[in-house]
């Protein structure tokens, strides 16, 4: 499965920063640089102060399977 890109916003409820993607390109923006997000692995990277309590939003499609659909023959 994946994040879509630029669906991403984190808060960090301490301080009420909010992170997001806008270039879509898994830089984080918003707080302390070198921030980032991998969306294949969706690996979050945070450069904040240890304690903090976060909020996470995000679109994720996941890779199942579909069954069950049956074929339309005309």
């Amino acid at each position: 499965g994946n994040i879509v890109p630029g669906t991403v916003s984190i808060l960090d409820t301490n301080t009420g920063v909010t992170y997001t993607d806008p270039g879509l390109d898994g830089v984080l923006v918003g707080g302390s640089l070198g921030s980032n997000i991998n969306y294949a692995t969706g690996a979050v990277f945070l450069v904040i102060l240890g304690g903090h309590a976060i909020s996470a939003n995000f679109i994720y499609y996941p890779d199942l399977p579909v069954m069950g659909l049956e074929d339309l023959e005309l």
